[in-house]
């Protein structure tokens, strides 16, 4: 599977979104702003760490593929 650079900031900016609304990523509140390589990091630092609820990493790899899914068929 290809990924382009677009796509992989597209999938870090939606699994970001859906770890915050989760509550199962926090960011500062004084952050207005997060770099892509920030953002990939703390998504990257949430999905390895041993404390992580299974279920949010499968739904979150589950994510993953039907992105994956939805851009091949449309590419």
């Amino acid at each position: 599977m290809f990924l382009t650079h677009g796509l992989v900031r597209e999938i870090a900016l939606f699994l970001g979104n859906i770890l915050l609304l989760k509550n199962n990523l926090t960011l500062s509140p004084d952050v207005t702003e997060v770099s892509q390589e920030k953002l990939l990091s703390l998504v990257a630092e949430r999905l390895i760490d041993s404390n992580s609820n299974i279920d949010v990493i499968l739904k979150v790899i589950t994510c993953i593929f039907v992105i994956s899914v939805v851009f091949l068929a449309f590419h």
